[in-house]
């Protein structure tokens, strides 16, 4: 037999190859899947535990959250505004009349005594015209009646000095008049004596009679004339100086006529000045009420109003039951301004520097002070609208729910009880 012809028996080995594969079959796939259910369910219980630890963690935080962190409470205003530092100054007319030229423009910055509005003042120009005139005659027959009183003066002394010096020489020809009179009526005594004794003649004694009669009668007509000379002195006197008292009294009312004449000058010149109406004080117009040229405006009407330069500072409106009690001086604030986004232009960052202790039109004031320059390229003006907002503390979630959940518990009590 050849070797090719002969056969050879399978080995047992080789029968279990032969039978193995049909067992594996029937036996493996039973067998991963179980496995795989198994893994499954460990993998379902290991998130199940992951998750329990997860929401354990997210309570613990949200617990430490509620009661260990701290919120902003803020108070929010009703209104606010931006104001200056300074009031606003009204400018109103102190006169009435017809407007020639008014130079009142929004906007426009003026100075302090800047012309705005002027007044017809023709009328007015006429009057100040005439009291100068007035004023100016006043003054030069003023002039004229002191140099007239200065030469009365001169002549009523120069008048008294010669009254004096003719009394002087009246009185002193009446005394030597009636010394030779007295003389001469002492000679007669002796002459009678002397005729007695024979050493005079009658004659002589007569003739010595005649001149002491004589001398006596001259003595008296001294005397009178002494005294009319007095008399004349005294007149002549009275008369020059009442002239000088006529002239003095005639200057003093050209003085108070002057002075009149001054103090209405003065007032046409003071109403002259309230027909011109000019910017009280520095600063830009910001509101106004643009008057035409040729309308009449009336004393009291408001012109325009200036806002002073300087800074700004935030006025804002809180309702009383957030703002009473909790907003106080020193708080930090912002401000977010109606017209600028805050998203685009961000927020003016402010401080509360004083609160109203009165409630008007049901709302609180507060006034805040700019914290420095503002780099938010915001143009900061009088009068610019927006929303301020005030933090007033910080707070727990847990405070703040049981203070809601008290004030709510508290609301109810009340209408439970009306």
């Amino acid at each position: 037999m050849s070797f090719a012809s002969r056969r050879i028996p399978p080995s047992k080995s080789q029968v279990l190859r032969v039978l193995l594969p049909s067992c594996e079959a029937t036996l493996v796939t039973p067998f991963s899947q179980t496995l795989r259910a198994q893994e499954a369910e460990a993998r379902s219980r290991h998130l199940a535990a992951a998750g329990g630890v997860l929401c354990v963690g997210l309570l613990l935080g949200w617990l430490g959250w509620f009661f260990f962190s701290e919120l902003t409470l803020k108070a929010v205003s009703a209104s606010a505004r931006l104001e200056a530092s300074i009031e606003p100054y009204p400018v109103v007319a102190q006169a009435s009349g017809r407007i020639s030229a008014s130079r009142v423009v929004v906007g426009a910055t003026v100075e302090a005594g800047q012309v705005l509005v002027e007044l017809d003042t023709q009328m007015l120009d006429l009057e100040i015209t005439e009291a100068r005139v007035r004023r100016d005659s006043l003054a030069a027959q003023i002039d004229a009646g002191r140099q007239e009183l200065s030469v009365a003066k001169s002549a009523l002394e120069q008048a008294r000095f010669a009254a004096t010096a003719t009394r002087g020489a009246a009185e002193a020809r009446a005394t030597a008049a009636a010394a030779a009179a007295s003389f001469a009526e002492g000679e007669v005594p002796r002459m009678r004596k002397l005729r007695v004794a024979g050493s005079v003649s009658q004659t002589q004694l007569e003739r010595a009679k005649s001149k002491a009669a004589t001398l006596r009668a001259l003595a008296t007509a001294e005397s009178r004339e002494s005294e009319r000379a007095k008399w004349a002195e005294g007149r002549g006197l009275s008369d020059r100086a009442a002239a000088v008292a006529v002239r003095e009294s005639a200057l003093v009312g050209m003085e108070g006529a002057l002075e009149e004449s001054k103090v209405i000058l003065e007032r046409l010149a003071l109403d002259r000045e309230r027909h011109v109406i000019q910017a009280p004080i520095a600063g830009r117009l910001g509101e106004v009420d643009p008057p035409s040229p040729g309308a009449q405006l009336r004393a009291g009407e408001r012109v325009a109003v200036v806002v002073p330069a300087g800074h700004l500072k935030l006025i804002a409106d809180f309702p009383p039951e957030v703002a009473v009690g909790r907003i106080r001086p020193g708080q930090q604030a912002s401000m977010r301004l109606h017209g600028f986004p805050w998203l685009q232009y961000g927020v003016l960052r402010a401080e509360v520097t004083g609160v109203a202790s009165e409630i008007r039109k049901g709302l609180l004031r507060v006034e805040l002070s700019i914290d420095g320059p503002q780099t938010s390229g915001i143009p900061l003006i009088h009068g610019l609208p927006g929303d301020v907002e005030i933090e007033l503390e910080q707070i727990s979630p847990a405070s703040l729910t049981l203070r809601v959940a008290g004030r709510r518990a508290a609301s109810g009590t009340a209408q439970g009880a009306e």
